[in-house]
């Protein structure tokens, strides 16, 4: 078994306090086989996948609650992150990570813009022009999951949300209760046509898969609530 020190380094984008921008950010991970038998023992064989997955998981967390301007602050809060969360050592390995933020470029040129003299006023406007197209846009892709998936069921659904992960939360959140108690039924399928899809990015796949189980857990338990 190789218990070399492997390098992982990948680009990731993460959400801000505000839904229309987003932060860019590039990932660095030291992973290392600590315990050989827990590794083993774990099945995980894609250590990548697995720990790009969790990194995900964790900084989308951090830096959804900091501004877009603040990327000075989404960095040391996701190092904060970094030095209090263990990752890895359930599996049997040894992991240090960090992340490198700064604000998208949409952001960037509004930024610019503020810099060349553009009123308050009008950079609002730009803003809630921007808001404005990602709610519209995110209402067109709601009503396309539901096509898809009340005219060809779970696999056309969930085979296109292979092809686009990002767009995870927004199709369950879309969809009705009835609607969601299929998807929970159906779960073991939507699991095999999504890890089968090879178009798309592995780990943006399983990150989804996660968003999907969160999302289902939180509405049809809201519901059972209810009963």
């Amino acid at each position: 078994m190789d218990v070399s020190t492997n390098l992982i380094t990948e680009s990731i984008t993460l959400p801000s306090a505000d839904d229309a921008f987003q932060f860019d950010g590039d990932v660095s991970i030291l992973w290392q086989v600590a315990d050989p038998a827990r590794y083993v023992a774990s099945g995980v064989r894609d250590v990548p996948q697995h720990l790009m997955a969790e990194v995900q998981r964790i900084a989308r967390r951090v830096t959804r609650r900091i501004n877009i301007e603040n990327s000075a602050e989404a960095e040391s809060a996701l190092q904060e992150a970094a030095d209090s969360k263990s990752l890895g050592s359930s599996i049997g390995l040894r992991v240090s990570w960090s992340i490198n933020v700064s604000q998208e470029e949409r952001s960037k040129r509004l930024t610019h813009l503020v810099n060349e003299g553009i009123s308050r006023f009008e950079l609002e406007l730009l803003v809630e022009h921007q808001r404005a197209e990602t709610r519209r846009i995110g209402a067109q892709k709601a009503a396309f999951y539901q096509w898809h998936f009340e005219t060809g069921g779970v696999t056309p659904w969930a085979h296109h949300l292979a092809l686009h992960p990002e767009d995870s939360r927004l199709a369950v959140e879309s969809m009705r209760v009835d609607q969601l108690e299929t998807i929970g039924r159906r779960w073991r399928q939507i699991n095999e046509i999504m890890q089968a899809s090879g178009e798309s990015d592995k780990n943006a796949r399983e990150l989804a898969l996660q968003v999907i189980q969160e999302v289902l857990k939180e509405r049809l338990g809201q519901r059972s609530t209810k009963r």
